[in-house]
């Protein structure tokens, strides 16, 4: 065997046309090979479980201490973070070891204090059932084999015929020179290579943006795809591989280390989810996250994810009504799952329950219980294999083999550290289980090519001699350090222990890069200011010595004049001519005029009042949701912030009120202590409001229950100071909206629910619709404007339930109540308000409730006969548009104006404003711009 050996050249391709019996490697691979060679192979084991083993070794060690006695140094650390401190310790001792220590007692009385408590911490590691030696430690008994063999003058053929070092020698750790030297003792020739000449041609292209790299990098791809090269990419290439499938080139597939790793986002997302307090988010994700991909029969690729969609997708909705777990929306979708009559559905959703809701992890000051965290994953581990399984030959389950994999490896961890765990130690674990994962190829998104070669690092180069394209050059090299303080390395250079210098070791890494790069001949980097996401990039140390090697050809020439010089535009290297993409058809649609097909089959037989607010002012978003059923994900529909705090609080009133009414529709005056109403919102926080039950939100929630115990109690007491009582909560809208022409000309049903119903002092009913916002003086706007258009809908919703003579809409007395602040926003007397407004109608509100009414109903009528005919005016988007509103401006002063696109809609926008109704307070309330053409990708 003939070996080529570089210190960065681990994992490098071997690159030779004739490969037989040549190996091109670094350190570790070289390592691997002669220990089994001589027979010195160790178990595999994973760098997270020799953690766990050195962090019960310092445990014990600690428990030794007496209290006369100096604590290791490592004591306060430990204390605070064992894993920390256990990962960083184990990485000392693998640094000395790796450099030839053997820490016997006889040396250990004249070491510096540190090394001392290292070394009788080695002593005790063969008392450890769960230890393993690592690569330092086998990398120590290589040493002490070949010194052997040497020392007794034993022949031994180790099958390598010849090394060919990458470096001058003694620029090698010098335990890597003494490796070299028994080799050549024992009859291997071991040479230093010869420096490559220098490289012959540099091209860089930059570029302002990770797009304008990625089309720059695709002709460069183009030029060279007639004959072998190498692509270097040390980043993601997703946006390379859009640009190159775009041209029917072969991709390169590589991905960020974090999008690389399902296991560990699969690991942590579950014990998220089954921590309490609950992280709603978590847990939709965790229902949500696609584990695999399932090639059907019918040729349909499916993604597979942990539950069913019959038990996944009630608990989506479940969480969406109410963000917590274990509230009536959550016992709701239990009982709908085992309506089902599917035994393993029923099964599923109670096992399910059982690690979120019954048997949650609980995080405390003194950490987790280690089982409590062992349950869960243990279940987790069978559900993922039960999938794997489920899956024929030609689906894509690697991700579920990881996460099985990783989701085992913490079981097995945590089993040996003791009963109970920080939940810091926990994170620490997973991640550390996961392995230093850096840039992957993946083969799944990488198009196999001929000529192409994809490698993450120029250190993979090796001794090819393909030219190279290098996406994104940036400065990938190891952070390289030693733990060892000046006392501690003097003392063992004393003892023949010689640690290496990290700068050095940093040269060899970047001595092997330059090396590789020049055998190479030909290197274009596509540089970019920043990437995809505004990252900014800092360029490759190896770019400056790839410079440096051009500057040799031009002596006279300064540095930066030769990178002016190799610096092209993508035009002068590679003609655009080279690149001729296949055409594309493209259509804008226009966002504001929709045409569709004519008849009734769009036009609705029912109307909420969120409905008809959106149809009003955005009606292809209404189109899209409603008729269409074109919705986004359940997960981001779930409730946060202002939404959620309002529907909490929205809660407790109802429980409240219900508490106190002892027959449905008796009117009551409600009397609640602050302490009361505290209570009940703090009852109600895990089922409503869990989010702010999460660490990090105490401030937050603390603020949040002061507003809503005052708001809710100022409610109670305002209205029982005036006399008005409360009949009811939560009341179901189920009523005829007259004048409307729904579909086959039928008048509309109006449905939904109204928050609070009153009833005055004189007999009046009314209502009462509570908000919680950062913008209180919107509602009270609308109602001084003459906009208040969801008032007036859930007044007729009062009008059409009495019998007596209607005396209008304007007589039935409506508010808004502010939850954050306790306001009430209200045109009428006996609210309690501190002001009652007076109505002042806007250009385009109305002079009454009825008007507001009559014109909310022929504006929806209009729209439905402009449905009817095939045609949609989206006014909303028309109006939102940057030149039409300089347009309107223009008008509005009796400037002229230049008409924007669209410009004869005026009228129709004129008409639907006066003679119908536009909520206009409401035109940002967009839901599908991308769809709908409002924004572009």
């Amino acid at each position: 065997m003939h070996i080529t050996f570089g210190w960065g050249y681990d994992g490098a391709r071997w690159s030779e046309s004739d490969s037989l019996r040549r190996y091109t490697t670094g350190p570790a691979g070289f390592t691997s090979l002669c220990a089994t060679r001589l027979g010195l192979t160790t178990p595999p084991v994973s760098h997270v479980q020799r953690i766990a083993a050195y962090r019960g070794v310092l445990e014990r060690h600690m428990a030794t201490i007496n209290d006369g006695d100096d604590c290791p140094w490592f004591a306060q650390s430990f204390a605070k973070d064992p894993w920390a401190t256990a990962r960083q310790v184990l990485a000392w001792r693998d640094e000395l070891v790796g450099a030839g220590w053997d820490a016997t007692e006889d040396k250990a009385t004249s070491m510096p204090p540190r090394l001392r408590t290292l070394a009788q911490i080695e002593a005790s590691l063969a008392q450890e059932p769960h230890w393993f030696a690592g690569s330092a430690d086998l990398l120590r008994d290589v040493v002490a084999e070949l010194d052997w063999f040497v020392s007794m003058q034993v022949p031994f053929d180790l099958g390598i015929q010849s090394i060919a070092v990458e470096h001058d020698r003694a620029t090698l750790p010098q335990i890597w020179q003494r490796i070299l030297d028994r080799l050549a003792e024992l009859g291997v020739d071991v040479s230093e290579s010869s420096q490559p000449e220098t490289l012959r041609e540099l091209t860089i292209l930059e570029a302002d943006s990770g797009w304008e790299a990625a089309a720059m990098a695709t002709r460069a791809v183009r030029a060279h795809a007639d004959n072998p090269f190498t692509l270097i990419a040390g980043r993601s290439t997703q946006l390379l591989d859009a640009e190159l499938a775009r041209y029917g080139l072969p991709t390169a597939g590589v991905r960020e280390p974090g999008s690389a790793r399902p296991g560990v986002q699969v690991v942590a997302v579950f014990l998220a989810a089954a921590m309490s307090p609950h992280d709603v988010h978590a847990l939709a994700n965790l229902l949500d996250m696609p584990l695999a991909v399932q090639q059907g029969d019918d040729g349909i690729r499916r993604q597979i994810r942990l539950l069913p969609g019959a038990v996944r997708r009630p608990l989506l909705g479940a969480l969406a009504e109410q963000p917590g777990v274990g509230g009536s929306a959550w016992f709701g979708a239990l009982e709908d799952i085992r309506g089902q009559e599917n035994a393993r559905h029923a099964e599923l959703v109670e096992e399910f329950d059982q690690i979120i809701r019954v048997n949650p992890i609980v995080v405390d000051a003194a950490g987790l219980e280690t089982s409590k965290v062992i349950e869960p994953l243990t279940w987790l581990v069978k559900r993922l294999n039960a999938l794997r399984r489920g899956l024929g030959s030609t689906s894509q389950n690697h991700g579920l083999e990881v996460a099985a994999a990783h989701a085992t490896t913490v079981i097995e961890v945590l089993s040996t550290i003791g009963s109970r765990v920080s939940l810091q130690e926990v994170l620490a674990i997973m991640n550390d289980a996961a392995g230093e994962v850096g840039p992957v190829i993946d083969s799944q998104r990488q198009t196999a090519s001929d000529v192409m070669d994809v490698v993450t690092s120029p250190s993979r180069l090796g001794t090819g001699s393909a030219p190279v394209v290098w996406w994104l050059p940036f400065d990938d090299s190891p952070v390289q350090r030693s733990y060892s303080r000046s006392a501690e390395v003097e003392c063992l250079r004393s003892v023949g222990v010689e640690i290496a210098d990290p700068e050095a070791i940093a040269a060899l890494h970047l001595d092997s890069q330059i090396r590789a790069a020049r055998q190479r001949g030909s290197v274009t980097a596509v540089l970019s200011a920043t990437t995809g996401d505004g990252e900014p990039l800092g360029p490759h140390p190896l770019l400056t010595f790839l410079l440096d090697d051009v500057r040799s050809q031009y002596p006279d020439l300064s540095l930066e004049d030769v990178s002016q010089q190799v610096t092209s535009s993508v035009d002068e290297a590679f003609p655009a001519e080279t690149v001729v993409p296949t055409a594309v058809q493209l259509t804008t649609r226009n966002c504001v005029r929709w045409e569709l097909t004519p008849g009734e089959q769009l036009i609705p037989s029912r109307i909420s009042y969120s409905q008809w607010e959106k149809l009003l002012t955005h009606p292809a978003d209404w189109l899209l949701e409603r008729q269409l059923q074109i919705k986004a994900a359940v997960r981001t529909r779930i409730p946060t912030d202002n939404r959620m705090v309002g529907l909490w609080m929205h809660a407790t009133v109802e429980t409240l009120v219900n508490r106190y009414v002892e027959e449905p529709g008796q009117p009551v005056s409600i009397h609640v202590t602050a302490d009361e109403v505290r209570s009940m919102l703090g009852e109600l926080m895990p089922y409503h409001a869990s989010e702010l039950m999460l660490p990090g939100y105490r401030a937050k929630r603390a603020t949040l229950l002061e507003q809503g115990t005052r708001a809710i109690r100022g409610l109670f007491d305002a209205l029982a100071q005036t006399g008005t009582r409360i009949t009811g909560v939560e009341r179901r809208i189920d009523c005829e909206a007259p004048g409307t022409v729904g579909q086959h000309g039928k008048p509309l049903q109006l449905s939904g629910f109204r928050d609070v119903d009153i009833i005055m002092t004189d007999g009046r009913a009314g209502l009462i619709d509570m908000k919680y916002t950062n913008y209180k003086r919107r509602y009270a706007e609308q109602i001084r404007a003459g906009q208040a258009m969801q008032l007036v809908v859930y007044a007729h919703s009062i009008r059409a339930t009495q019998a007596d003579e209607d005396r209008g809409l304007a007589h039935i007395p409506t508010a808004y109540l502010m939850l954050k602040d306790g306001d009430m926003a209200t045109e009428f007397n006996g609210f309690g308000a501190r002001e009652v407004i007076t109505l002042e109608p806007s250009e385009y509100g109305a002079q009454s409730a009825d008007e507001l009414w009559q014109r909310a109903v022929t504006g929806m009528n209009a729209f439905f006969d402009r449905l009817r005919e095939g045609v949609l005016f989206d006014f909303g988007k028309l109006v939102e548009r940057d030149e039409w509103k300089v347009y309107e401006r223009a008008l509005k002063k009796g400037d002229n104006a230049k008409v924007p696109r669209d410009g004869e809609l005026y009228g129709p926008l004129q008409t639907a404003r006066i003679d119908g109704f536009i909520p206009e307070r409401s035109y940002r309330n967009r839901t599908y711009d991308l769809i709908a053409g409002v924004k572009e990708l």
